[in-house]
């Protein structure tokens, strides 16, 4: 009599679950891994939002820079003049939806003939909490 060579479903079953035993590990890997190329990715964009912002500062005249300030020696909001930041933001918030980008100004309390100014963006982590914000901060002296 011929005996035929087969897989009973047990030996299916049992290679079944090591496959599974070993896949799982190998997929938290890559997926970890990629979680973090993306954070990498966020992380590298806000800092061009940064420079962005001050490279378009610092291509302004001081006295232009000196009205949005308005006097203040208190950082407060900085307001309008800054399109190619603005559009840098508006792009990586297509794709992401996640960026905020917020720029700051004052005049220096200790000398009036500099002005300070402050940059932050953050973004939301792969696992969906804040990041903390990247920041930036510089100044521009009176010539």
């Amino acid at each position: 009599m011929k005996t035929r060579k087969a897989y009973t479903i047990l030996e299916v079953l049992v290679a079944s679950v090591i496959f599974v035993m070993a896949a799982i590990p190998i997929y938290y890997a890559v997926a970890g891994s990629a979680s973090k190329g993306i954070e990498t990715t966020k992380l590298s964009m806000a800092r061009k939002i940064l420079e962005s912002f001050r490279e378009e500062i610092m291509a302004c005249k001081y006295e232009d820079l000196e009205t949005f300030a308005g006097g203040s020696t208190t950082f407060g909001v900085l307001n309008g003049g800054f399109p190619k930041t603005l559009s840098d933001v508006l792009a990586f918030q297509r794709e992401y939806k996640d960026f905020d980008f917020s720029p700051e100004i004052r005049v220096n309390p200790d000398r009036s003939t500099v002005l300070e100014f402050r940059g932050s963006v953050t973004w939301t982590s792969t696992d969906g909490e804040k990041h903390a914000a990247e920041k930036l901060s510089f100044m521009v002296v009176k010539p």
